[in-house]
């Protein structure tokens, strides 16, 4: 659990980045009887995903007191977690305070019938009443105020504690087809795009906001913080100056890092990446109608992480000479459509105009460039934040090499080096703080020569 030996017994400031509070965490059983675990828990993480709609808790506890037998444990628990941490030179204590339901207790085992050991895990709220009900009605509206709907009046989750987008999606009618809440909000999400052709994501941050936003406007915020890959530390701990110096530093270093680069891009042909047609069937005029997508042509109206191509216009596979953006044929979505049966935009509405096809390509090409990270803990490193990487090049200072970078870039890899979007967080809380983060690009840096 929390090194205390990291915390100022002055100020409790943090004299390291990865230094944290447990302030409680209480376990409340079937019948409302509490106790706090804190004493009782090894090591715990939180888990946040733009692919995921609640946080999920996962918990390790030592328990040589027997409290499974005291608390009547059951399957019918709730958990509150409040943690807290004040970074060294802020006078602001920062705070995280969740409330989970456990799903499961996947790992049980007893040593010497004096100690047993266990684990669980529990999700937010609103992810477990959504396995309670079932919605069917009709709708019509934007789909930011289906979503709202649903978790205001299914879920009940209070207004203060959503982040809804302020760009527009499509006004469309549909009916929900007797689903779980949140996973009518998918099916909905589905045909959900903004202005750019982008997609939306609906997820929960740590900090306990339920927010929905397109890949777009998260592609357009300032970066949050540059991370750097580096093998020494600058500073030390001696003296105020040197401490905070020391602190900034450690907090901003990459202590791991494991890349994917998916550079193949005959595996993301078929998904629509760089080429696609989507052809339309009207049930009630019987007529047919298609539109196509082609990354060569669309690319610049779209929003990217930069605004350099991951496929080059040189590249041409076939006799005729085509590039990867004239092979629509790859993916071709068939959607039949019904525009006699509303007296609005129905379900599949908002696909007619070639958002589909965009927004299949956005989803493809973030997996072009993906890393995993790990770097000191902080609450306020979140899904949905754009964060820099600066990465040295790999590059033997003995080897004899000709090359034309300049001496303003030699200490930086472009390829790796930039901006990022995090798509999912580990919070991981045990001796230490520490954050593995999940990240993603959808564009280079540099352009293909």
């Amino acid at each position: 659990m929390p090194n205390l030996a990291n915390i100022s017994l002055n100020s409790a400031e943090a004299l390291f980045p990865t230094a944290y509070s447990v302030q409680q965490i209480i376990f409340r059983n079937h019948s409302g009887r509490e106790l706090d675990l804190k004493a009782l828990v090894t090591d715990f993480s939180i888990t946040e995903s733009i692919y995921r709609p609640s946080l999920m808790l996962s918990l390790n506890v030592r328990d040589p007191v027997n409290t499974m037998e005291e608390l009547q444990i059951s399957g019918q628990e709730k958990i509150s977690v409040l943690l807290a941490r004040t970074p060294y030179g802020s006078q602001d204590e920062e705070l995280v305070s969740l409330d989970f339901i456990v799903t499961e207790y996947p790992l049980f085992g007893r040593m010497d019938n004096r100690l047993q050991v266990y684990s669980l895990r529990a999700v937010s709220p609103h992810a477990y009443v959504s396995e309670l009900k079932k919605i069917s009605r009709a709708f019509s509206g934007t789909i930011q105020d289906f979503i709202k709907e649903v978790l205001r009046s299914d879920l009940g989750v209070p207004e203060n504690m959503t982040e809804i987008s302020g760009g527009s999606t499509a006004y469309i009618s549909f009916i929900v087809p007797n689903m779980a809440p949140l996973d009518a909000i998918y099916w909905a999400l589905r045909r959900a795009y903004d202005q750019a052709g982008s997609p939306f994501y609906f997820y929960q941050r740590l900090d306990g906001v339920i927010v929905f936003e397109s890949q777009a406007e998260i592609m357009l915020k300032e970066v949050y913080k540059e991370y750097r890959d580096a093998k020494f530390f600058q500073f030390n701990q001696t003296g105020d100056t040197s401490i905070k110096k020391d602190y900034e530093e450690r907090a901003l270093r990459i202590l791991s890092m494991t890349s994917d680069v998916r550079m193949s891009k005959y595996g993301s042909i078929p998904s629509g990446a760089y080429s696609s047609r989507s052809e339309y069937l009207d049930l009630s005029t019987k007529t047919l109608s298609r539109s196509s997508f082609k990354y060569d042509a669309e690319f610049d109206s779209m929003i990217w992480s930069y605004k350099n191509p991951v496929v080059s216009t040189t590249f041409k596979p076939d006799n005729p000479n085509n590039t990867l953006s004239e092979f629509t044929d790859s993916l071709v979505n068939y959607i039949p459509t019904n525009k006699l049966a509303f007296s609005s935009p129905n379900y599949h509405s908002t696909t007619e105009n070639g958002k589909l096809n965009k927004a299949q390509s956005y989803i493809e090409n973030m997996d072009s460039i993906s890393h995993d990270i790990t770097v000191a803990g902080d609450f306020k490193l979140q899904c949905g934040k754009i964060i820099s990487l600066k990465i040295p090049p790999a590059i033997d200072p003995g080897a004899n090499i000709k090359n034309d970078r300049t001496d303003n870039d030699i200490q930086m890899d472009n390829y790796f080096s930039g901006k990022y979007m995090i798509t999912s967080v580990l919070h991981s809380f045990a001796e230490e703080y520490k954050v593995n983060l999940q990240l993603k690009r959808d564009s280079l840096t540099f352009k293909l020569s």
